[in-house]
């Protein structure tokens, strides 16, 4: 009896697969001397293979070579074409790099080329450039151009280039303040909040054009003004149009003003694209200040 016990332990052993259609989570990736031998016998039920690739993945590379492999044991085990499909298709499916190797990404001429000759239609040619992306495709407004020059749609240019991605020029006379999106950004949000901390000593003005902060710096008397810029970020693009922007926040951080001085909410004039304000400092030593900014498309009153 346990003589017979032991036969049967190793007679499962060698057949670990089929034991059970689903085996555990830890059982090690197949390896292409298995699966060619499974394949290659008739007898062997290949949808179980194909489960068992399934679950447990394959552990050898699946290249030209060991596909013509897979293909000739397949042969030999007389297998039925539509299953012998459906074995790629899964291996296909569980490769660890295939779809790296022949599905990778595209180029911005691959992307261009298949624009123009309109080898995919948009849905398809949208939802491949989800998958795969495109490399070497920079964020301007030079890429929109082209792309919509090709025939893009809006929304695959929208996924390649963003609006709110495009970096902005300085208008004239202006300087750029990098800035920082929240960790709550979303960029398909109509409205939004500015948290702006900044030191000013004298006058500033400051613009907000879409994804982008310019200063200007205007001296008074013998002040040089200036703006150190210690924390920005936002929570959504900010739209080129709708309901005027508004302080929810304008106060001094470091100190408070002087008595004869009172720290009020700034207005905000709109302008094209965005909106501006200016913060008149008059202490010599400047005065930090937390601005907090609520912006965007008023909802629609009820009627």
């Amino acid at each position: 009896m346990k003589k017979l016990l032991v036969v049967l332990f190793l007679h499962l052993a060698m057949f670990p697969i089929f034991a059970q259609v689903t085996p555990p989570a830890d059982d090690a990736p197949l390896l292409l001397d298995d699966v060619m031998d499974f394949v290659s016998v008739s007898k062997v039920d290949l949808e179980s293979v194909i489960e068992t690739i399934r679950v447990r993945g394959l552990g050898f590379e699946l290249n030209e070579t060991a596909l013509s492999h897979v293909l000739a044991a397949s042969i030999k085990g007389r297998r039925e074409p539509a299953l012998t499909a459906k074995l790629v298709l899964q291996m296909l499916q569980v490769c660890p790099d295939c779809r790296q190797r022949y599905f990778g990404q595209w180029t911005k001429d691959d992307l261009l080329a298949l624009l123009v000759n309109k080898k995919l239609s948009p849905a398809v040619l949208l939802q491949e450039v989800q998958i795969r992306g495109v490399k070497n495709l920079p964020k301007t407004a030079e890429s929109v151009a082209r792309l919509r020059q090709a025939g893009a749609t809006p929304e695959l240019i929208n996924l390649l280039v963003p609006e709110d991605e495009i970096p902005m020029d300085a208008p004239v006379g202006y300087e750029v303040v990098p800035i920082a999106r929240s960790a709550t950004y979303d960029r398909t949000l109509t409205g939004g909040t500015i948290s702006l901390i900044v030191k000013v000593t004298g006058t500033v003005e400051f613009v907000f054009l879409r994804n982008a902060l310019f200063t200007k710096n205007t001296s008074v008397a013998k002040m040089n003004s200036r703006a150190e810029v210690t924390m920005i970020n936002f929570t959504a693009p900010i739209p080129k149009t709708g309901g005027a922007p508004s302080f929810t926040l304008f106060s001094t951080l470091d100190r408070p003003p002087a008595k004869s001085k009172k720290v009020a909410e700034q207005p905000i004039t709109l302008v094209d694209g965005g909106f501006k304000f200016t913060v008149n400092e008059s202490d010599k030593d400047g005065r930090v200040y937390v601005i907090l900014i609520k912006y965007g498309t008023p909802a629609t009153p009820n009627k």
